[in-house]
């Protein structure tokens, strides 16, 4: 019934079938980008898992867990100024070891009951101010 009603609409109206299909198109465009960041983040985060299994590997597989978190709150700033995943890689390889610290307090607060509530909107803010600042657009304070 929805098919048939959608039909209906289209034929009365040629410019809204334009509509709907550079909307379908520009969906499937953002769902294919999605797709290749996900599967990136998702082989780093079978890695980590992995390597956590042994105790050897445990500091690499914490030092990219602890990456996989702040990107989590860093992906906010990225999405909001339209970055291309390689600009994204960029930003993260010159900012490794300062996302990394981050993402690791942030990982040590979540494990606390009832603070960990307040952890997403607290890591967002703050790695909102630190992505401004490490791009220059924040000016710093006396």
């Amino acid at each position: 019934n929805v098919l048939i009603y959608l039909i209906i609409i289209l034929s009365d109206n040629p410019s809204l079938g334009k509509l709907l299909i550079s909307i379908s198109i520009l969906f499937f465009i953002l769902l294919f980008k999605f797709s290749i960041s996900l599967l990136h983040f998702s082989l780093i985060s079978i890695v980590a898992f992995i390597m956590n299994l042994f105790p050897i590997l445990y500091p690499i597989g914490m030092f990219l867990v602890s990456i996989l978190v702040a990107v989590q709150f860093i992906d906010y700033c990225w999405s909001r100024h339209d970055l291309q995943f390689s600009a994204c890689i960029s930003d993260l390889t010159k900012n490794l070891i300062p996302y990394a610290f981050a993402g690791f307090c942030f990982l040590l607060l979540i494990t606390v009951p009832i603070i960990n509530a307040l952890v997403p909107a607290l890591a967002t803010s703050y790695f909102t101010v630190l992505w401004l600042h490490r791009q220059g657009n924040i000016p710093e304070t006396k």
